[in-house]
C-alpha cells in the first residue's frame, strides 16, 4: 500500500509504531550466544521506544542475532549522563561496502545514572 507523502509525491507507507529520533552516538555492540560474544563499535542512527538502528562493521550479524548494545546518552544541563543497555535482536540488516547497518527491536532495556543505582 502507498500513501501520500507531504508535497504530494507517493511514499512507502510507514510501518512503525513508534516514532523514531535522530541519534548520532557512539555504541557498543555484542553478539550473544552459546559460542561466546563477539563485539565491535558503531554509531547509532536513529531510536525509539522499542528498537534502534546502528552502523558499523558487525558483518558476522544476521537476522535472528541476539545483541548487547551499550550506548551513553549525554548529560542535559543540571542533569547527570544515562547509560543505555539493551538486549534485543537484529530484525534488519543492511550491507554496504565500508559498513553494516543494523535495525534492532528491544526485548529488555535498562538505564543506569552515574550517582544512582540502575533501574528499569
Amino acid at each position: 500500500m502507498r500513501a501520500k507523502a507531504p508535497g504530494g509525491t507517493t511514499a512507502v507507507e510507514e510501518r512503525r509504531r513508534q516514532q523514531r529520533y535522530p541519534l548520532e552516538l557512539p555504541a557498543d555492540l555484542r553478539l550473544l550466544g552459546k559460542a561466546g560474544r563477539a563485539s565491535c563499535e558503531g554509531w547509532t542512527c536513529d531510536i525509539s521506544a522499542t528498537g534502534l538502528y546502528l552502523r558499523g562493521e558487525a558483518r558476522s550479524l544476521g537476522e535472528g542475532s541476539r545483541v548487547e548494545v551499550s550506548v551513553r546518552l549525554p548529560a542535559a544541563p543540571g542533569a547527570a549522563a544515562v547509560d543505555l543497555h539493551v538486549i534485543g535482536r537484529v530484525v534488519r540488516v543492511d550491507r554496504r561496502a565500508d559498513q553494516v547497518g543494523l535495525a534492532v527491536s528491544f526485548d529488555s532495556v535498562e538505564f543506569s545514572l552515574d550517582e544512582l543505582e540502575s533501574f528499569t
